[in-house]
């Protein structure tokens, strides 16, 4: 749509596409330092357009992933002429590891990762997009001191989001250190030429920037996408295959992975089983006998803000009541947060039954992914805290049903429906955040209580009529999906560059 009137795609594409060049034109007429005597010709020659990235990447982490995507893509969106340059920030947390002994993404992705430009903080550019934590919504000024660059001038674009409806507290700001978290906000909102503006992904987290104090003209919400040539429905037949084989392997490198390099798969990591003293065995595997058992899925950290004591909660009395109705299927970030041991925990706490969860905590790539998505009936996220929440996103795109938190950063793009007493929705309260969940200590930080109970009626609902709730969810979340890709959040960036 164009101005309020329908016009056929092709079409479409070549409006945008002039109005991209002449956007760029004024990038460029904007973008070069006119302060000293040839600076504008220097300027012009050397760096007619240049964007760079700062940000993470080859990390399971969800800032990578963003920060990749959009790197991948945004050559796409600009013309041949724009350089795209990387920069590496530092991991938030320095015990971090990159991922470099085996894909995350697809051939395409990895290639274009592989073949990328780095630099360094002092190099010339029109624009900056950062993608990392803590966030750093510092001006360039110290570092175009001499290189031409006219920080007033160039965009900034920072990428963030606030999960507990709040950041306001100086672990969220790169530069906030002794006591200046005020002044930080603050040089946000004096940028009235809008050269720097905060990004985000959803209602939710773009209210907890202004809960914050950030003037609301200063923040976007641009939502994050999916790779749907990644994350798609396999046939039945092949689900009914990976189901049976994946959830009864003792090892995972003892078969061969469809989507792995050399047809084998690259350790992505142990599938055990946990048992109800809460030891973990990577030998006492529960043996699926056939496929009908009713698999529950649940992707991410195994912390308290992804609710998986409400999860764990809700189906200990659910498998305790029918104990042969189902299996939890757990995936978990070892490489990057203590998650089994959180998990451990947790199952100790619920009594669960011995072999009534599977939890695999290494590294899987992007095509495992999908896998991993397609074995499972039924996708489960009961969040306190939440930004976007890819997974979510990523098990539509694959056509699974989904039961979600309601009130919180999925509302943005989960479909409503209804069959019987079931709906994606699980009752919730808006309740304050602990500081050792929010890190966050002035009372502004908010978040979602999930009911337990609730969200078991809608699991046993769903186990009551699985295959009519398949069917309707499979085409409405893929129909909903389809509006989110990489490509659209790429172009809508672009777009903040003018």
């Amino acid at each position: 749509m164009l101005g309020g009137y329908l016009v056929p795609p092709r079409v479409a594409r070549q409006v945008r596409a002039v109005s991209m060049a002449w956007r760029v034109i004024l990038l460029l007429l904007g973008g070069f330092a006119f302060g000293a005597v040839g600076s504008w010709e220097l300027s012009m020659v050397e760096h007619p357009c240049r964007v760079v990235v700062e940000g993470w990447r080859r990390l399971p982490h969800s800032y990578s992933i963003v920060a990749t995507y959009f790197y991948h893509h945004l050559g796409q969106s600009l013309p041949a002429h724009c350089e795209i340059l990387f920069y590496d920030v530092p991991y938030w947390n320095p015990n971090w590891e990159p991922i470099t002994n085996r894909y995350l993404y697809d051939k395409l992705v990895e290639s274009s990762m592989a073949n990328m430009k780095s630099c360094n903080l002092t190099t010339w550019r029109n624009v900056t997009v950062r993608i990392a934590f803590p966030y750093n919504v510092n001006s360039r000024e110290e570092h175009c001191q001499s290189n031409n660059e006219d920080h007033a001038k160039g965009k900034v674009l920072v990428i963030g989001t606030a999960e507990f409806m709040s950041v306001n507290d100086s672990i969220y700001w790169a530069n906030a250190a002794n006591n200046n978290l005020p002044a930080v906000l603050e040089s946000i909102n004096q940028q009235y030429n809008n050269n720097i503006i905060m990004v985000t992904h959803s209602s939710w987290s773009r209210a907890g920037f202004i809960n914050a104090g950030i003037s609301p003209r200063k923040i976007r919400n641009v939502p994050l996408g999916v790779d749907h040539n990644v994350y798609y429905g396999l046939s039945k037949r092949e689900k009914v295959k990976w189901r049976v084989e994946i959830l009864n392997r003792d090892d995972p490198e003892s078969s061969a992975h469809p989507y792995s390099r050399e047809g084998r798969v690259n350790t992505p990591g142990e599938m055990i089983a946990v048992g109800g003293d809460a030891h973990i065995d990577v030998k006492s595997i529960l043996r699926l006998k056939s496929s009908e058992k009713t698999v529950f899925l649940s992707v991410g950290a195994m912390t308290r803000n992804k609710g998986m004591d409400v999860l764990l909660s809700a189906f200990g009395r659910l498998i305790r009541e029918k104990p042969e109705c189902c299996l939890l299927l757990l995936k978990g970030l070892d490489t990057l947060y203590s998650s089994v041991n959180y998990l451990r925990d947790v199952v100790r706490s619920n009594d669960l039954p011995e072999n009534s969860i599977k939890y695999v905590g290494g590294v899987y790539s992007s095509e495992e992914m999908n896998v991993l998505y397609n074995i499972a009936d039924l996708y489960v996220s009961p969040y306190r805290a939440e930004g976007f929440n890819m997974p979510v996103l990523e098990a539509m795109s694959v056509g699974l049903p989904i039961i979600v938190s309601g009130g919180g950063s999925t509302d943005d793009f989960v479909p409503y429906f209804r069959f019987g007493n079931f709906q994606p929705f699980i009752r919730t309260t808006l309740v304050h955040a602990p500081r050792n969940l929010s890190l966050i200590g002035d009372g502004t930080s908010k978040m979602l209580e999930p009911s337990a109970s609730h969200l078991k009626e809608l699991m046993e609902e769903f186990i009551a009529h699985k295959e009519e709730i398949q069917g309707i969810a499979s085409g409405v979340n893929r129909r909903v999906a389809q509006r989110f890709s990489w490509e659209h959040f790429t172009e809508a960036l672009v777009e903040l560059f003018f």
